[in-house]
């Protein structure tokens, strides 16, 4: 799964960097070290032959109807192998896919007993990524406010240790295709399946980042315990 990221990269920087004006989120956006599930989030979508920036809630809770069975419940990520069929999700991977840009995500690597360790994982380079996402409009049981979810994927050799599932990264030149109507399913979910990626690299960081409410660029700073000198790098 994906229970949380980052976001920190200038505004302007992203709108380069992924192509959109950023005029209609300059009030909204702000850096996060800390991004939990129902804060808003960046999400990028296509507006005809361009693309158009939102500030959304990340999750969504479906109409009863779509809930598969029970209670509508939050749901923040979408399983890459089932995105296509689930009543959920299927409406959206046709029409109201967008991307989520992060500069990395955290996950937990089990320890000894009950433990657990945060990592963070990022670009080797600094650079922001985009998570492959859905979006959907107001007639939801949220009430009016547009939301989005991220699709995950079986995890790679690099986030395995820590989790068996990971946010789908898109490569630039996959962008278009993951935004456009005109693409066809069978193209869009050959996006989706897990790979390596060389240039993502993870380290160990404070437990700091398990409290929703701590926020700043410590939370993703290397952790050094005692006198160890490790510096980030591939786990």
């Amino acid at each position: 799964m994906c229970g949380r990221f980052g976001l920190f990269s200038e505004l302007d920087e992203l709108a380069e960097q992924f192509s959109f004006a950023p005029a209609a989120v300059r009030d909204g956006y702000r850096p996060r070290w800390n991004i939990p599930p129902t804060a808003p989030a960046l999400a990028i979508r296509a507006d005809g032959d361009r693309r158009a920036a939102s500030i959304m809630r990340w999750g969504w809770t479906p109409p009863r109807g779509q809930a598969g069975g029970g209670a509508p419940r939050l749901l923040c990520n979408a399983r890459a192998e089932t995105v296509a069929q689930r009543p959920a999700f299927r409406s959206a991977f046709a029409t109201r896919r967008c991307l989520a840009p992060a500069n990395g995500f955290y996950e937990w690597r089990p320890g000894p007993g009950r433990s657990k360790t945060p990592l963070w994982f990022h670009h080797n380079a600094g650079a922001a990524v985009a998570f492959a996402g859905l979006w959907f409009n107001a007639q939801t049981a949220d009430g009016g406010q547009e939301s989005c979810v991220i699709i995950t994927c079986a995890a790679n050799g690099l986030v395995a240790p820590a989790h068996n599932r990971m946010p789908v990264i898109l490569e630039p030149a996959q962008f278009d295709t993951w935004l456009s109507d005109q693409s066809p399913a069978d193209a869009l979910l050959s996006l989706l399946d897990s790979r390596e990626w060389p240039r993502m690299a993870a380290y160990e960081v404070s437990a700091a980042v398990n409290r929703t409410a701590n926020e700043g660029p410590q939370l993703v700073a290397p952790f050094v315990k005692d006198l160890d000198d490790r510096q980030p790098g591939l786990l």
